[in-house]
C-alpha cells in the first residue's frame, strides 16, 4: 500500500514539474513571437527594401512571413499554457474572462475547452514524463 502511495506521489511531482516545462516553453514561444515576428516585418518588409530602391518600398513576402511566425508562435504559446493549466485554473480563467470583450471572451472559450478535456491533458503530461525520463 505504501509503494502505492509513493508512486502515486511521485507521479503527481512529475506531472507538476511538467506543467512548469509546459507553462516555460509556453513563455518561451510567447516572447520569442514577440522579438522575432515584429522585427522579421519591418527589417525584411520594409527596412531593407526601401535601403535597395532609395524609396519607400514593401516586400510583402517578409511582411506576411513575421506576421505568420508571430501567429503561429502566439497559437502554439496559448496551447502550451491550456494544456498547463489544472482544470480548476481552467475554469476560474473562463469565469473571469467570458463576460468581458471579444477577445477575452475567444480567450475564456479557449479555457473552457481546456478545462473540458483535462483527463487528456493528463495523459499528454504523463506521454511527456516518460519521454523525458527515457531521453535524459
Amino acid at each position: 500500500m505504501k509503494n502505492l502511495e509513493e508512486k502515486s506521489d511521485i507521479l503527481e511531482q512529475e506531472i507538476k514539474k511538467a506543467r512548469k516545462d509546459f507553462m516555460n516553453i509556453g513563455l518561451a514561444l510567447h516572447f520569442t513571437g514577440e522579438l522575432i515576428g515584429p522585427l522579421t516585418s519591418m527589417i525584411g518588409g520594409w527596412f531593407i527594401p526601401s535601403m535597395k530602391y532609395h524609396d519607400l518600398h514593401f516586400d510583402l513576402k517578409y511582411l506576411l512571413g513575421g506576421l505568420g511566425f508571430y501567429a503561429l508562435s502566439q497559437g502554439a504559446a496559448f496551447v502550451m499554457k491550456g494544456i498547463s493549466l489544472t482544470k480548476e485554473e481552467n475554469k476560474w480563467f473562463y469565469e473571469e474572462w467570458k463576460d468581458k470583450g471579444t477577445f477575452d471572451n475567444l480567450l475564456a472559450k479557449f479555457h473552457k475547452y481546456y478545462s473540458e478535456r483535462d483527463e487528456k491533458n493528463l495523459k499528454v503530461l504523463k506521454r511527456y514524463c516518460r519521454i523525458k525520463d527515457k531521453l535524459f
